[in-house]
């Protein structure tokens, strides 16, 4: 397991947030989560900042990212 995703864990909830955000079915997170690059996402969230809002902001912005290809 990569060092980063200690500092930071993407779990379901956090699928289903970002897929609200963009209209789409919280029911296919489950399956995308093995899907995304969670050390992207760790990274995205730790070079945020130091405030767990900012952390959060940042994996879901990667998040985010990631889920087009992976939904379509």
């Amino acid at each position: 397991m990569n060092n980063l995703l200690y500092g930071w864990q993407v779990s379901i909830e956090d699928i289903e947030h970002v897929l609200k955000e963009l209209d789409d079915d919280i029911a296919l997170a489950p399956d995308l989560i093995d899907k995304l690059d969670h050390v992207a996402i760790a990274k995205a969230a730790l070079k945020s900042g130091v405030e767990m809002e900012e952390q959060t902001e940042g994996a879901y912005a990667e998040i985010k990212r990631q889920l087009p290809e992976l939904i379509n």
